[in-house]
């Protein structure tokens, strides 16, 4: 059976309408993908665009024509409530790309903030950090070691879920300027200070 979280590298496990879903998706400014399978099913995907696509609803239209069983039952959208963040305390783990791995630590406040250090950076708050379907994302500013990075400045877009005790997930560097247009995901792994491995 398949639980919901991240199989290595970085396949997402998720259910659509409870039927196991496995996906992965991508892209830089100019180009979108996404690949979906669906064990139970038999199907799987492919979406390739030259362009920053709505792949999202493509694919939706695809799981509308060829399964529709596939789909969640319509209803009349209600904004979700936030939910809490509900990690404490500081994790630790690394960053990992072709260039290395570079340490990380999240520490996560009582008042909700969350502050991020990547390798010996200074420590920054976590802007917008939000806790939904189960994921932790935010953004921060600072330098990944990925060497492609370093041609534009970038900030870093930061996902993770909770998997086995740990949090699993990616560091997208997104750069644009005159200079390069890029968006380069590291695989993240971070487990909770004190736990040794």
């Amino acid at each position: 059976m398949l639980r919901a979280g991240i199989l290595e590298p970085n396949w997402i496990v998720t259910t659509s309408n409870g039927h196991p879903q496995i996906w992965h998706s991508g892209g830089q400014p100019g180009v979108s993908s996404v690949m979906a399978f669906f064990p139970d099913q038999k199907i799987a995907f492919v979406l390739l665009a030259n362009a920053s696509a709505p792949l999202g609803r493509i694919g939706q239209a695809i799981r509308e024509a060829i399964a529709p069983e596939l789909l969640e039952p319509a209803s009349e959208p209600v904004p979700p409530a936030p939910e809490p963040i509900p990690f404490r305390g500081r994790w630790v783990g690394a960053v990992t790309s072709h260039a290395g791995e570079q340490p990380i630590t999240l520490s996560f406040q009582e008042n909700g903030e969350v502050t991020v250090q990547l390798g010996a950076q200074a420590s920054t708050t976590l802007a917008q950090p939000a806790y939904e379907n189960g994921a932790l994302t935010g953004r921060f500013s600072g330098s990944s070691n990925i060497p492609e990075a370093a041609r534009a400045s970038h900030n870093l877009s930061l996902k993770v879920v909770p998997v086995d005790g740990e949090l699993a997930g990616q560091l997208v560097a997104q750069g644009m300027d005159a200079n390069a247009a890029f968006m380069l995901p590291s695989f993240v792994r971070l487990r909770p200070l004190g736990e040794e491995r």
